[in-house]
């Protein structure tokens, strides 16, 4: 008979901290599929939000002036493309789609950045940003140790 009561490692799941090193498979997935999903996610969420405050008060607040139909539009299509992107790295975890949407974020940042100390915008969505760049650098760390793992 075999004992099947033998304590199994249990699974770390993704973790906020870049400093945790990662050892095993699952937990390399773990922060390339949660954290990935999640910096992709927070991206789309901004558009959607932008999206309705496009619908509320008629042009967006970070382009006053625009033509209400083309921003909505022009967030429609990035909606999807961050859908799309967010579809792939849950299913398959490819760095180069993690790239893709921790760069986006970088970006998002970057131009958040330069309207919350131009005036504009709000320290709030600055904030949400620094979030989803943490978990998109721990998004990246998972998949490029995935990436390390098939290489050898």
């Amino acid at each position: 008979m075999t004992d099947n009561t033998a304590a199994k490692p249990a699974k770390r799941k993704f973790s906020w901290n870049p400093l945790v090193p990662i050892e095993d498979e699952g937990y390399a997935r773990s922060l390339a599929k949660e954290g990935g999903a999640t910096c992709v996610g927070l991206i789309a969420f901004s558009y959607v939000a932008l999206s309705f405050f496009v619908m509320i008060g008629g042009e967006s607040p970070y382009a006053p002036g625009g033509d209400k139909t083309v921003t909505l539009i022009a967030h429609a299509v990035a909606l999807a493309l961050a859908a799309a992107l967010g579809w792939q790295i849950w299913k398959k975890q490819p760095a180069w789609a993690i790239t893709i949407g921790l760069v986006w974020m970088c970006v998002e940042t970057v131009g958040k950045v330069a309207l919350v100390f131009g005036g504009g915008g709000s320290p709030a969505s600055f904030v949400v940003n620094i979030i989803g760049l943490v978990v998109g650098v721990q998004a990246m760390r998972g998949a490029l140790w995935l990436g390390n793992q098939k290489r050898s």
